[in-house]
């Protein structure tokens, strides 16, 4: 008897320690499958390539937005050369009309009455007066007329320089375009895209931006993600407002201080992920418009806002620089980049690289 209950308690222990190793083995995270591992690569390759494309394109749009500024110049030159030369022509044209008047009566040339005589000696210093004065006129519209030649040549070689730019920037955002939907199609395929999606859909019924991101800090954690923060600016363009300015100093802006940065844009910018970093949320949000909050770490999120159109879905991962949204096609835009570290809005120029702000006093 004795021998059967320890045979018993020896069965007991091993099948115990079998169980035990079999949650053991289901609580580790199964191995990626082939399958898996295949859709990393091709991802990890269209983001490169978009990273690559998207550098281009803000050097692109840098370059179009130098070529209208010089286009700008050169046709303001263009109208105030053509205003100069206006008011030459209606002074010129006075005293060629002056001279004529004494070429149709001139005084005669022995026999003078008196009070001719003195027309004839007004007439003689006229003349010596009035000639150096035309031929210098004369001269000095000639130049300004071969000015007005070579700066309409200018322009011309400009607005074909720009036309070019434009037509390559085109063909690029053609090719973003492309790359994005290959990336969506091969993303829809990963694990865990599809709850991200359904939580940043619950998130979008906050009713404000404290709310969103509060429930951002409260949802699943990505240990992947890098601790420390580096930004880049997420666009090309002036830097109209900065962290902490006051309403007086900002026009048309109601409330307190500013809690970001702000950059005015081109036209269709794209816009470009400041960090590699998990996309968090994208949608509306009262009072910000359209919005995507991005987590480059576990203390940091990034809020941006501004965009026409949104390119990363919730759930992705996007590499720094890679495009994430472009900005409205008509009239000028504005961009706006807030980063909060645990909840609360710190300024964002503490992680962007010296030298990369221009303007708004800066």
């Amino acid at each position: 008897m004795l021998r059967q209950a320890l045979l018993s308690l020896t069965i007991l222990a091993v099948a115990g320690g079998s169980a035990a190793a079999g949650l053991r083995g289901a609580q580790r995270p199964p191995a990626p499958s082939a399958e898996t591992a295949r859709l990393d690569r091709e991802l990890a390759d269209v983001r490169a390539e978009l990273v690559r494309l998207g550098r281009a394109q803000a050097g692109g749009e840098n370059e179009a937005a130098v070529r209208r500024a010089r286009l700008r110049l050169l046709d303001a030159r263009e109208n105030a050369l053509r205003a100069e030369m206006g008011g030459n022509r209606v002074r010129l044209a006075r005293l060629l009309g002056a001279l004529q008047l004494y070429q149709r009566d001139p005084p005669p040339p022995l026999f003078v009455h008196a009070g001719r005589a003195r027309d004839a000696a007004r007439a003689a210093v006229l003349m010596k007066t009035v000639a150096p004065e035309l031929g210098a006129r004369g001269r000095a519209l000639s130049r300004r007329a071969e000015a007005l030649r070579r700066l309409r040549r200018d322009l011309l070689l400009a607005n074909e320089s720009l036309m070019v730019a434009e037509s390559e920037l085109a063909e690029r955002r053609a090719d973003i375009d492309g790359l994005q939907l290959q990336q969506a199609g091969l993303e829809r395929s990963l694990p865990g895209v599809a709850e991200a999606e359904a939580r940043a859909r619950a998130l979008a019924q906050s009713g404000s931006l404290n709310e969103l991101v509060g429930g951002l800090q409260v949802a699943s954690r990505t240990p992947q993600l890098p601790p420390a923060l580096a930004l880049r600016p997420p666009v090309e363009g002036a830097l109209v407002r900065r962290f902490g300015q006051r309403p007086t100093e900002l026009s048309g802006v109601v409330g307190g201080r500013a809690s970001g940065l702000t950059w005015r844009t081109a036209r269709s910018a794209e816009v470009l992920a400041p960090a590699t970093a998990r996309v968090d949320y994208v949608g509306p949000l009262k009072g910000y418009g359209l919005v995507v909050i991005l987590t480059p770490s576990e203390r940091f999120h990034l809020v941006l806002s501004g965009m026409d159109q949104a390119a990363a879905g919730a759930g992705r991962t996007v590499l720094a620089g890679e495009p994430i949204g472009r900005m409205a096609g008509g009239g000028s835009s504005e961009l706006y980049l807030e980063v909060r570290e645990g909840g609360e809005p710190v300024d964002p120029a503490r992680w962007l690289a010296a030298g990369r702000l221009r303007g708004a006093g800066g």
